[in-house]
């Protein structure tokens, strides 16, 4: 059984459609509803941002696990806690991959 099965069977949702794209064949899968259902997204900015961002990683033009450092340089040489319970001011700076 699928994970996203899964998901519908234990009523957390009603229903789904997943559709994945790759070397040009298509993959859809309709659990709970007919394929062809027409639904309301109501956000398409989270699926938007998603897709162009596999579009990238696909080319090359940036990795999963790689540093937002480069893309967003305002973000860069970020300061953390010092320890998970320490006080808002009692920070250092982020230690890891750049």
């Amino acid at each position: 059984m699928s994970v996203m099965a899964r998901h519908v069977e234990s009523g957390a949702i009603p229903g789904l459609i997943t559709a994945v794209t790759r070397h040009g064949e298509t993959e859809v899968e309709a659990i709970g509803v007919p394929r062809d259902a027409i639904f309301r997204i109501s956000s398409m900015t989270k699926p938007i941002t998603a897709a162009a961002a596999l579009l990238l990683v696909d080319d090359g033009a940036i990795r999963l696990d790689e540093s937002v450092d480069r893309l967003v340089p305002e973000l860069a040489n970020r300061q953390v806690l010092r320890r998970f319970d320490s006080p808002l001011d009692d920070t250092v700076p982020r230690v890891g991959r750049s």
